[in-house]
């Protein structure tokens, strides 16, 4: 988790190797990196993804992350969309 300002985390690039995975794994680590947030006073999680990762993006969904439109200038060269959990609605 990377602090982006006093209320927002960015999930960084998150991976489960593939002999892990379909271990729900990377649920875990999603979830705890949220409680993470949670602690540190974010209100809101973003991400950046590209829809290829299908799994992960339906990870993030299964989650209550959203899609919103990605800002014009990104570090993510691959990155094509972005994704947001609002942490403050229950």
């Amino acid at each position: 988790m990377m602090k982006l300002d006093n209320s927002t985390f960015e999930l960084g690039k998150m991976a489960v190797t593939e002999k892990a995975q379909g271990k729900k794994i990377g649920k875990k680590l999603l979830l705890t990196s949220i409680g993470f947030a949670v602690e540190e006073g974010a209100k809101k999680v973003v991400l950046s993804t590209h829809p290829k990762l299908t799994a992960a993006v339906n990870l993030y969904q299964s989650i209550g992350f959203k899609r919103i439109n990605m800002p014009k200038v990104s570090t993510y060269k691959r990155a094509v969309f972005m994704m947001e959990l609002d942490l403050t609605t229950g």
